[in-house]
């Protein structure tokens, strides 16, 4: 199990603009065993695979015109659900008012 410490110190050093070797040696010198330091290392490194591959990955024209066209579908019925609540409320505003009298 990957300490969380120790993948967070990893972190930061590399967000603070250390190379991963210089960050590994110094948590081992702050008294880290160097297994769980390399343990940590290598799970970082996954997931920044993970997290790049994710980034990269092209979305499907297909997908991409699906959303598109759900979008603009979306626009057209707009008004019309603005229009529709409105009714609802002047309706329901109307029926209170003259069932309060």
């Amino acid at each position: 199990m990957v300490r969380q410490d120790i993948l967070a110190g990893l972190r930061n050093a590399l967000e603070r603009g250390e190379i991963l070797g210089e960050a590994k040696a110094s948590l081992i010198n702050a008294g880290y065993s160097r297994e769980e330091v390399e343990e940590a290392a290598a799970t970082l490194s996954k997931i920044e695979e993970m997290t790049e591959i994710e980034e990269v990955a092209p979305v499907p024209k297909a997908a991409a015109g699906a959303i598109v066209e759900k979008k603009k579908k979306i626009k057209k019925l707009l008004p019309y659900l603005i229009i529709v609540a409105a009714v609802i409320i002047i309706a329901a505003s109307a029926y209170f008012f003259l069932m309060k009298e």
